[in-house]
């Protein structure tokens, strides 16, 4: 039998030259070779592209950050860096500091995006990072399409605002009347409704019982101008009827049959404020307000 100098299969058996190494990755009897298992590129986790350079506001402000990463993560800018370049003799937008990719955003609301995909676990294990952070951060996410941001700011949101009777919404009237109405304007253009009843019901509240929170028309459609009116109508009567109810109820229960025990009883409940958070904590009262508003 001639000296075996390459591998051979005889009867099933593998003979290999005693100077080739076995590759613990083959199977047995395989005849590939190592060149044959290449590096392969992860389907998900091999990035290409360097670093692209973004410019936004009146006086740009710049971001230089991974291609891949955006592209990853946002549909838009992949859709954006697949055009290509369609002038290879000029250089590419985003490929320095003296040609950025202009964008017509708030570099402010922009940078908050930003924030999320390269910090986002501190940001999920630490506290939550405010309102303004979480709107801003709804506002780029939804018009760039970052699904992943849109759902996490939609998440810590919700823990506020997802429920008009519960959520530590803030207390000072001109606070709750800003953030609520910032809440409705993102909302619309987000396309996003879950928590337009917690705005909405807020305003109702705060224009009713308060007179020194700021005019909303300016800052509202005329549609969601017009829902507000009719809720704050609607609210108005569900409030009268209410301390009617329980003036009638008290002097019913301590034997009194005049009238104008009844109003007396009722004139002080229209003025109790822990009579009114009851009312507006009731879930009859936001339900009929939401519907007054057809929301």
């Amino acid at each position: 039998m001639a000296e075996l100098t390459q591998s051979s299969a005889i009867e099933g058996i593998t003979v290999r030259s005693p100077h080739e190494e076995e590759d613990p990755l083959l199977a047995p009897g395989s005849t590939s070779t190592k060149a044959e298992l290449g590096p392969v590129r992860h389907d998900e986790l091999y990035f290409e592209g360097g670093h692209v350079v973004l410019a936004m506001g009146p006086r740009p402000t710049l971001f230089r950050v991974q291609q891949a990463m955006l592209a990853n993560h946002s549909e838009i800018f992949r859709d954006m860096f697949a055009i290509g370049q369609p002038c290879p003799d000029y250089p590419r937008e985003g490929c320095s500091d003296d040609k950025p990719i202009p964008l017509p955003d708030d570099p402010e609301e922009f940078s908050c995006v930003l924030k999320v995909l390269y910090d986002g676990t501190r940001l999920s294990l630490g506290p939550s990072p405010g309102f303004d952070f979480l709107i801003r951060t709804l506002r780029i996410a939804s018009k760039y399409r970052f699904t992943h941001v849109c759902e996490w700011a939609l998440r810590e949101l919700r823990r506020d605002w997802g429920d008009p009777l519960s959520g530590a919404r803030p207390t000072s009237g001109d606070e709750l009347h800003r953030q609520a109405l910032q809440l409705i304007r993102v909302s619309r253009e987000a396309g996003i409704t879950e928590l337009l009843p917690s705005a909405f019901c807020s305003l109702c509240t705060l224009r009713w019982r308060t007179v020194s929170v700021p005019t909303t028309h300016e800052s509202l459609s005329p549609e969601d101008t017009i829902a507000l009116m009719r809720g704050v109508q609607h609210l108005g009567s569900l409030w009268n009827t209410w301390i009617w109810d329980r003036g009638e109820a008290y002097t019913m229960g301590h034997g009194y049959v005049n009238s104008v025990h009844s109003r007396a009883i009722s004139r002080s409940i229209m003025f109790d404020e822990s009579e009114w958070v009851r009312f507006t904590s009731n879930a009859a009262t936001i339900k009929g307000l939401l519907s007054a508003m057809s929301l």
